[in-house]
């Protein structure tokens, strides 16, 4: 699966902002604040950092820009036990929550993506 990082528009996959319709994840099931980190996203103008992080065609997660190679650039939520981890995205890096020994956040779903021609399960 792909996926895309807008706002400052990175895309790596398929749609610009706002050219499809998916239900966002209800603000009652994502323990985040709108617009903060790890909060749900169509796309970066629901970000206050405007980075928003999907898979193409589908809902994703607010993020912040981060130093590729550097975990410490990305803080870890306090909710759920997923990692926070910086991968790479479109010649960017960008925070994203590793799923792939832990559970991720209540409202988030646990996703295998290719990053950078490297299978990666993330939070979305």
């Amino acid at each position: 699966m792909m996926f895309a990082l807008s706002a400052v528009v990175f895309g790596l996959a398929c749609a610009e902002p706002g050219s499809i319709e998916v239900d966002p994840v209800s603000d009652t099931d994502n323990p985040f604040e709108v617009g903060a980190s790890y909060a749900g996203c169509q796309d970066g103008t629901d970000c206050e950092s405007d980075w928003c992080l999907r898979p193409a065609d589908e809902p994703g997660f607010c993020t912040e820009p981060c130093s590729l190679g550097d975990a410490s650039s990305c803080e870890k939520p306090a909710h759920g036990g997923a990692p926070a981890v910086c991968v790479a995205v479109s010649g960017d890096a960008a925070c994203a929550l590793d799923c792939s020994a832990a559970e991720c956040p209540s409202g988030m779903r646990c996703e295998a993506v290719d990053v950078g021609g490297e299978p990666r399960s993330l939070c979305f």
